[in-house]
């Protein structure tokens, strides 16, 4: 094993965290390839993964709407965010 079968790749989405809350959904394929590895990326090709992907891109679209006919929900979250983060 070498160091890329175990890394987890990066984003900034940390750091938007403290100006903005923020959402990140990890989405299973039901296989544990490393990311940024041969294996993940043909995975990316079958049908499997593709319906994972559909599924997720669902659920965030669900999210969304809820938020935006929801605009208390949603205020709610940002005063949450607020005072989690002290800003």
């Amino acid at each position: 094993m070498d160091q890329y079968d175990t890394i987890g790749g990066s984003s900034d989405i940390g750091n938007i965290d403290y100006i903005c809350p923020v959402l990140q959904p990890y989405l299973s394929i039901e296989e544990d390839y490393g990311l940024h590895t041969i294996e993940f990326a043909n995975a990316m090709t079958n049908e499997k993964t593709y319906n994972a992907i559909l599924k997720g891109g669902e659920i965030i679209a669900r999210f969304v709407t809820t938020m935006y006919d929801n605009p208390d929900i949603l205020k709610s979250m940002i005063e949450e965010h607020k005072r989690a983060r002290k800003i």
